[in-house]
């Protein structure tokens, strides 16, 4: 572990605190589990939800003595205990590539063992979507800690933080929350002003959601109920009653590959329902990004070498919403396959959340199994390989990614992507057969 001056941890962990603080929030940066009072307006600043990075950092230095080598020539890895998300976040509007970023600047010249044959073994945290680092850290080849999208061999995605008390593996009771009487939920913003793709794809699963309730659609005694809000509303502890009801909740793609919402559905037991796009090499995406950054499912979600994620959630094919079934295709689902599902997000969920009192194996552990995945192959690198440089993606890694390759189309025709008027493909693709995707 480097002995990095205060100014690139602590003193970052404690700016964070004394903002939360300053927002009436009774929390901590991220260094115990706790129940927000509010949740910040702010689009910047202490946002907890990407303070995995100090978790992660409290969970490498509370491990064993013996775990740590002062011979830098006998170490597996070098911890590099840089709050790299936090330095952009509390210095104000500081998103993309992060441009305000100070310390990161002299970062590797204070690295002293950092060179050709050590720099995969390196570890440096930044926890936001990967294309928010500042491009210092995007272009290192090292090994990376963040939330995604996976665009280089050494990157490792981690999930999005969530530090109520409530969600920890010792506290978290599933029949907290009662019977599950609403079988499908849509809570999310609904921006009636606005072009791009997440904001008209929330716009148009709301007046389906509508239409369906307006023509009485309930005869099956499943109930769907949707809720629109502005802002940051999702992540307000007014909604974890209403996610706690619900058998299955509607997760659409936002601005990034992936969203704090998606591992909130699974931390709570709800069954996340998402959005399959076509991405690079036939692979499904759940991102409506612009091509080529349709990053696939295995690139944007954390684990996924281990956790199988067809098996967590219901995946339905963006045919099924372009031909207004969305609602007679979720409520067709088996109950059956609603067990099923239900059960194997029991079994991986503490995968997606950081026990800060060390009751189970976590999310932590899983970080663990995959820096040992990847320890050999370190054993026989060479000290120099040929590099992609990309200047219009912004990175330099040792392979070009999967998804590089130019993405197939979308169903949906150009402009009429998510407009509910338009968007369509002919119905007999939408056969009523669930078990026909």
């Amino acid at each position: 572990v480097y002995p990095l001056p205060p100014a690139y941890h602590a003193d970052l962990i404690a700016e964070g605190s004394r903002q939360l603080a300053e927002w009436q929030q009774g929390c901590e940066y991220n260094l115990r589990a706790c129940t927000p009072t509010r949740r910040p307006q702010h689009p910047h600043g202490a946002i907890p939800d990407y303070g995995s990075e100090v978790v992660i950092l409290q969970k490498f230095l509370s491990a064993p003595p013996e775990l740590f080598e002062a011979d830098p020539a006998r170490a597996s890895f070098f911890l590099v205990p840089f709050l790299a998300r936090s330095e952009c976040l509390l210095r104000g509007m500081c998103w993309f590539s992060c441009p305000c970023g100070q310390l990161v600047l002299s970062l590797l010249d204070i690295l002293p063992h950092f060179n050709e044959t050590t720099k995969f073994r390196h570890i440096f945290l930044g926890t936001g979507d990967r294309r928010e680092l500042h491009p210092i850290l995007q272009k290192v080849q090292a090994l990376k800690l963040h939330t995604g999208p996976r665009l280089c061999p050494g990157d490792i995605v981690v999930p999005w933080a969530n530090v109520e008390a409530e969600l920890q593996p010792a506290r978290y009771d599933p029949a907290a929350g009662g019977e599950r009487d609403i079988f499908v939920l849509l809570a999310s913003s609904r921006e009636l002003q606005g072009t791009n793709g997440p904001i008209r794809l929330r716009t148009l699963l709301h007046r389906q959601f509508e239409r369906w309730n307006r023509h009485n659609h309930s005869n099956s005694g499943r109930v769907v109920y949707s809720t629109a809000f502005q802002g940051r509303s999702m992540q307000a502890p007014t909604m974890t009653p209403l996610i706690r009801r619900a058998v299955m909740t509607i997760i659409p793609p936002g601005d990034m590959p992936s969203q704090k919402r998606f591992f909130d559905a699974l931390l709570l037991g709800t069954i996340p329902v998402v959005f399959a796009f076509p991405a690079a090499d036939r692979k499904p995406s759940w991102w409506a990004g612009d091509q080529p950054e349709r990053a696939s499912v295995d690139d944007s979600y954390p684990f996924s070498r281990i956790i199988p994620y067809a098996d967590l959630v219901v995946q339905v094919p963006w045919s099924i919403v372009c031909a207004r079934q969305l609602l007679t295709f979720l409520l067709a689902i088996p109950d059956a396959v609603i067990r099923e599902r239900q059960q194997m997000i029991a079994k991986y969920r503490n995968s997606f959340v950081f026990d800060y009192e060390g009751h189970a194996p976590d999310a932590f552990s899983m970080i663990l199994r995959e820096l040992l995945f990847h320890l050999p192959r370190f054993r026989g690198l060479p000290t120099r390989r040929r590099c992609v440089q990309c200047r219009q993606y912004g990175f330099a890694c040792c392979r070009p990614p999967r998804w590089m390759k130019e993405a197939p189309a979308l169903p949906c025709p150009g402009e009429a992507l998510f407009l509910d008027h338009k968007c369509g493909l002919p119905r007999d693709e939408v056969n009523g057969d669930w078990h026909a995707f």
